[in-house]
């Protein structure tokens, strides 16, 4: 990998259909140590890349079908982040048995379980109103500390406000170091559920408005 440049532009974008492969090598590196998705997609069981890259591949082309935001940072030719966020209503609205069948072909149906045993235990803990959820984000280590990850929290912070009818953003994670990070920014515990040896946070960030 060559040297982080201090001098590299960074630029946020929109991620499109095609940008799946390289969101994919992105979040692969960042979540490599993430224990909600090592868990889903077993990490202690040989293959655990390459089931973590055909979930986000999947999930993007999901994502990006059914018109929700997909925003990555780019220094140069190399994305270095790419952020998901859910808004309150899908605009092109899929089915997610299909979602489900596509993970289980691609990843195997016990780690299509366990994930799918993950989203029913984050729904179910999750508060009732109209909220932006923030899917994934995550961030090259080559260039975690340096405020990527923070640019882009604060995009989808403002296009949580710029809609007169969420109640702010929603997202959850099984990292403590992550309810600290997000705490700066202005998102507080709401729930905790546990699932499997996982305990995962549940946090809010209310919407804010001028």
């Amino acid at each position: 990998m060559p040297p982080v440049q201090a001098s590299d532009p960074l630029v946020l974008h929109a991620l499109g259909e095609d940008d799946g492969g390289a969101a994919a090598d992105v979040l692969a590196e960042a979540f490599a140590a993430d224990p909600t998705l090592r868990w889903c997609f077993e990490a202690d069981e040989p293959g655990f890349a390459d089931r973590l890259r055909a979930y986000v591949r999947i999930g993007h082309r999901w994502h990006t079908a059914q018109g929700h935001p997909a925003h990555g940072a780019r220094a140069g030719r190399e994305l270095v982040a790419a952020l998901y966020v859910a808004l309150p209503e899908a605009p092109t609205p899929l089915a997610l048995g299909d979602l489900e069948a596509e993970l289980a072909a691609a990843c195997g149906p016990r780690a299509a379980g366990r994930f799918a045993r993950y989203n029913q235990a984050v729904e179910e803990a999750t508060p009732e109103g109209r909220f932006h959820v923030l899917a994934l984000l995550g961030v090259r280590p080559a260039w975690q500390g340096r405020g990527v990850g923070s640019r882009l929290i604060d995009w989808t912070a403002e296009l949580c406000d710029a809609d007169p009818g969420s109640g702010g953003v929603v997202l959850d994670t099984g990292s403590d170091a992550n309810v600290r990070f997000y705490a700066r920014h202005g998102y507080r515990p709401v729930a905790a559920v546990e699932i499997g040896p996982l305990r995962e946070h549940v946090l809010l960030r209310d919407a804010r408005r001028d």
